[in-house]
């Protein structure tokens, strides 16, 4: 059934994280719990943006002027850890998880037209 599928991901997902992704997340999970209204939603999005920290700088090689799109695999419990990007003529497919704090390069397509 679909409710022990999303359990079994949720458990491998969890089981992937370490020591500090399962603090923050269960951090957030605390949060979000204690936010119920607009404007408390408000305010803890901007403090959420408040406190980010820049932690890895990609520099795209598609040569266009910017890039148009961006995707993370919420949801697949197989490749939770891939993000794809598309600019210009490329798609370029990173892993943010199996080295560090760095992000690496998992595959790259270009149109071939």
């Amino acid at each position: 059934d679909d409710a022990s599928r999303v359990r079994d991901d949720t458990r491998t997902v969890n089981a992937r994280m370490n020591s500090p992704q399962r603090a923050l997340k269960r951090q957030r999970e605390e949060e979000a719990r204690t936010v119920t209204s607009e404007a408390s939603k408000d305010a803890a999005r901007v403090a959420t943006l408040k406190a980010l920290k820049l932690k890895t700088v990609v520099r795209e090689s598609h040569g266009a002027s910017a890039t148009t799109h961006c995707e993370y695999a919420h949801g697949t419990s197989k490749c939770w850890n891939l993000f794809a990007t598309c600019g210009g003529e490329l798609v370029t497919i990173y892993d943010d998880e199996h080295f560090g704090d760095h992000v690496s390069v998992v595959a790259q397509y270009a149109n071939a037209s």
